[in-house]
């Protein structure tokens, strides 16, 4: 399947996040996750496209869903799902996911990630139905929500910290396919060599960035100070050279080759 993974939340112009923030910020540990989460569906046979708003770019919360509804309703994925944390003043602790009303999908999904949260250690707050919110109502594909825990909750944060990425992820992995991850045994504390995106003519900067900004990592021009030579044995590049003719080819060509969409 492929499968719409999105960041919840944004840096608004200005510096000012949209997300709750606790004893973790909502929106900083989700974009930290979201690359475990795309790394567990992959190795399934999976392909995951992880979304993350621009930073610095939207001047209020509402700019968000204009930025992502076209992407998840482009035609390309078989299951939406966005990364939240919940937040209640410190009160509230546990799992719960969101599904549209109706859709027996999303029920099974969400019933299976609280129980993959609820093996895990967190309360199981149970599936959740909601039709007010953008990300489920809409999107075309099946969309669900996941409130992984609450980051004002010491509890829940202290147990997700214990846990580490790996483990949420497979819990979110196994509420969307219905499998656990298939890593090799002692890979959940291996970290393969970061990602980042290089470019070295200016007129594929825009194309550079926008990659960049949908696999989650930074982006360098090619000009032996923005990313020394010798560091670039460090990372794993993805590089935005003259991929067509013209720079809207290249562009196509560089989202075929680095996020595998079909254009």
């Amino acid at each position: 399947m492929r499968i719409f993974l999105s960041v919840g939340h944004s840096i608004l112009r200005g510096g000012g996040c949209t997300s709750a923030s606790g004893y973790v910020n909502e929106y900083k540990y989700n974009k930290e996750l979201a690359p475990y989460v795309k790394r567990a569906l992959e190795s399934l046979g999976h392909t995951c496209d992880v979304v993350v708003c621009p930073e610095g770019k939207f001047t209020n919360w509402k700019q968000e869903r204009g930025y992502k509804l076209p992407i998840a309703n482009s035609g390309r994925y078989d299951i939406v799902g966005e990364l939240h944390l919940n937040a209640s003043n410190g009160v509230g602790h546990g799992m719960e996911c969101l599904y549209y009303p109706g859709d027996q999908r999303g029920l099974a999904i969400a019933n299976r990630a609280c129980k993959a949260f609820q093996d895990l250690g967190f309360k199981n707050r149970g599936a959740k139905a909601r039709g007010d919110l953008y990300i489920i109502s809409a999107t075309k594909p099946t969309a669900v929500l996941f409130e992984s825990f609450f980051c004002d909750n010491k509890h829940d944060t202290d147990l997700a910290k214990k846990l580490g990425f790996d483990k949420i992820a497979g819990a979110i992995c196994y509420g969307l396919v219905g499998q656990y991850p298939n890593l090799n045994k002692g890979s959940e504390t291996k970290v393969n060599k970061p990602v980042c995106v290089m470019y070295f003519r200016d007129g594929n900067k825009t194309t550079a960035e926008f990659i960049a900004q949908q696999l989650n990592c930074k982006c360098y021009k090619d000009n032996g100070k923005d990313l020394p030579n010798n560091e670039h044995s460090k990372y794993d590049i993805k590089y935005i050279g003259d991929l067509g003719k013209t720079r809207q080819d290249t562009a196509k060509e560089a989202c075929k080759r680095f996020l595998g969409w079909n254009i």
